[in-house]
């Protein structure tokens, strides 16, 4: 009795099986990082400036908004000036104050004692490199 052998395949087979689950898990991250990301910002009207610089490279950056109202808002929670305090001293313990930057988006109508709250719990904690966000000026008001 003879035995049926199948042809045997002389080309290479490329299982893409793995490849879409690795794009789909991209995709994923992806999106993911971009809600984290708009989670950060607030929608601010921030003052107005002719002169700016952007935001060097930091390892470690933290967001703070301060709206009209003088809610302070930082990844995407209302925190009291208490609250802001004790959390910018763990960000402090762990990564060292020195090694920390604060980006502060204060809104332009808001009371000036609301931005100084946010600066002095910086202060307090070691934290020197504060950088306020501006906005560019429009351009008929420029020198």
């Amino acid at each position: 009795m003879r035995l049926h052998r199948p042809p045997r395949f002389q080309g290479a087979r490329i299982n893409i099986a793995p490849l879409i689950d690795v794009v789909f898990l991209l995709i994923i991250f992806s999106m993911t990082i971009t809600q984290f990301k708009r989670a950060e910002f607030e929608k601010l009207e921030l003052p107005r400036a002719t002169q700016g610089r952007d935001l060097p490279d930091a390892a470690v950056r933290l967001t703070v908004n301060v709206g009209h109202d003088g809610r302070i808002v930082m990844d995407g929670r209302e925190w009291s000036p208490a609250g802001l305090d004790a959390m910018l001293a763990e960000h402090a313990r762990r990564h060292g104050g020195a090694s920390i930057d604060v980006l502060l988006r204060g809104d332009r109508r808001v009371d000036w004692h609301a931005v100084r709250e946010v600066m002095s719990a910086c202060g307090r904690q070691g934290i020197g490199r504060v950088r306020l966000a501006v906005a560019d000026a429009p351009a008929d008001t420029a020198p």
